[in-house]
């Protein structure tokens, strides 16, 4: 095991800001995680609409040192990029010392990480997250995508997908690289199993940031009015930091008002019995690099009803039953056979397996790869 002198900067295109709270709240938590061996600094820089001057501001965060730098956005191209670049030298300043940098998510700021290794002269390790190498957003991309790629591939020394689905993804644009896996961690104490409430009604719940575009809430809604066409014995609880308007209009046209709940933002250490409480957890996204969420309900024993995505992809029949993407008459039936009780699903069976997303599990693979690559 390396020694916890090692120092890593962890660098992201995501991370919260105070507009955005819960934006790549993940990479706090992977910070987190590595500072229980590592000495860790994260460094974000950030928009500003109200600062002239950068400002920087350093804290002492969760067992890591965070650095946020805010800086004025620019009116330009050239003004954004020389007031980003002026951000990040200012951040760079205050880190010393640096064995090893993380750097977490293409697009958009995936620049820095190579500027980060330029500066630092040390090992990087590109960790990607995002759903846009899929081959129908890749697609979309245009020069200043293909440039922040172009530069990743010349300097990442390691890289790192989420996912056995993602890495399949990223082999068009890294196909002579040793793509390896590293999925996001939980913490098993958090999101333990608790025995369910026995109930007349059958409990669903549904975590996202309801992404119409990705995570298709809307089916899910569809799919429960098709349900109650047979039974009305059932409950959705949807959780979600992000607005539910649209949502709750779907709602109360399909007339779902006692089925369907909408609850708002949560903090992690509060969604556990949310989980616990629920029946089973429904996932019908289009697309998922990984779904952090279904491994919290795997780690409180509960059952499965998700599309073919992220790590939910083929999954045995024991955690739970994979639908068709874009197909609520097949979400329904799935709802509908677990409150008919058509398959039993062992809780501790189910716990067990989401073992290998533990604290313990992801830092076992994250110090095998550190060993590989730091100073």
């Amino acid at each position: 095991m390396v020694s916890k002198q090692k120092h890593i900067l962890i660098l992201s295109s995501w991370y919260p800001t105070e507009q955005s709270p819960y934006l790549g709240n993940f990479i706090e938590r992977q910070a987190s995680l590595l500072s229980t061996e590592y000495q860790v600094t994260l460094l974000d820089i950030q928009t500003s609409d109200v600062v002239q001057e950068p400002q920087v501001k350093t804290f002492d965060h969760k067992g890591f040192r965070e650095v946020i730098v805010h800086y004025q956005k620019g009116s330009t191209l050239i003004t954004r990029k020389r007031y980003a670049d002026l951000a990040l030298q200012m951040g760079f300043a205050l880190v010393e010392n640096v064995d090893l940098i993380i750097g977490n998510i293409l697009l958009p700021k995936g620049l820095i990480f190579a500027s980060a290794k330029k500066h630092f002269d040390c090992p990087l390790i590109y960790v990607e997250h995002g759903s846009y190498f899929r081959a129908e957003e890749r697609k979309k991309w245009g020069w200043k995508e293909r440039v922040v790629l172009k530069s990743v591939k010349k300097y990442a020394d390691g890289i790192v997908a989420v996912s056995p689905a993602l890495r399949e993804d990223m082999k068009a644009d890294f196909s002579n690289s040793d793509i390896s896996i590293i999925g996001n961690h939980i913490d098993m104490n958090l999101f333990d199993y608790v025995p369910k409430e026995q109930s007349d009604i059958t409990r669903f719940l549904h975590v996202s940031t309801l992404d119409n575009k990705t995570k298709n809430p809307i089916g899910i809604i569809e799919a429960c009015a098709i349900l109650k066409e047979t039974t009305d014995k059932f409950e959705l609880t949807i959780v979600s930091d992000e607005d539910p308007l649209f949502l709750e209009e779907s709602v109360r046209i399909k007339k779902l008002g006692e089925q369907v709940k909408f609850v708002g933002p949560q903090r992690w250490e509060d969604m556990p019995p949310f989980y616990q409480k629920a029946d089973a957890f429904v996932l019908f996204s289009d697309y998922e690099s990984f779904s952090i969420v279904v491994a919290e309900a795997w780690a409180t024993g509960t059952p499965v009803i998700s599309t073919s995505v992220g790590i939910a992809q083929h999954m045995p029949d024991f955690l739970g039953v994979n639908v068709q993407i874009r197909n609520p008459q097949a979400l329904a039936q799935a709802m509908l056979g677990l409150i008919e009780g058509e398959k039993h699903y062992e809780p501790s069976e189910i716990r067990e397996y989401a073992h290998m997303f533990s604290q313990e599990g992801i830092l076992k693979r994250w110090n095998d790869l550190i060993h590989k690559y730091a100073k």
